[in-house]
């Protein structure tokens, strides 16, 4: 494998964590982030002037360049990673408030339904106790039904 191979494959498994989508603002930040650390490493060595020779200044901003580099890489990969795990956290929240929700309108519709069935219930019983008085006596109310009168079989009982 040649050097330039070798180059190649370092930066492509740095930057195979960040996804597709955003690549574009990923190599954007990178260059970006690279290019203010060289400017502030050269600024910073030739203000600084503590160098004994052109080839100590030189080493010096090339280490710099390096770490700017780096530092740079690792900003950009961080900030892929935290926005990915936001999504992904955000993507499986929204799932549970969604079956929360869904659970929660199955119930409130059950219980629709429920007292809905209760009160066409009870509304047959009064009509079959008015057809017939004489099963007035014999006919057990309906569950959840107060019995003082027929009129009040469709409003549930209070729980004590």
């Amino acid at each position: 494998m040649s050097n330039q191979q070798g180059q190649s494959s370092i930066l492509r498994v740095a930057l195979d964590s960040i996804p597709a989508r955003w690549a574009a603002a990923a190599l954007a930040t990178h260059a970006t982030l690279t290019t203010i650390g060289v400017v502030w490493s050269i600024v910073h060595h030739v203000l600084s002037g503590d160098h004994t020779s052109a080839h100590a200044l030189y080493r010096a901003i090339g280490l710099d360049v390096i770490a700017a580099f780096g530092i740079s890489t690792a900003t950009v990969i961080t900030i892929a990673e935290v926005i990915d795990t936001i999504m992904v956290i955000s993507h499986f929240v929204g799932q549970k408030l969604k079956a929360e929700g869904r659970a929660q309108g199955l119930a409130e519709g059950r219980a629709e339904a429920e007292k809905e069935m209760h009160a066409q219930m009870a509304g047959w019983l009064d009509r079959l106790l008015a057809q017939h008085p004489e099963l007035k006596d014999s006919v057990e109310p309906l569950p959840g039904t107060q019995t003082e009168s027929a009129g009040n079989r469709d409003k549930p009982q209070e729980e004590h």
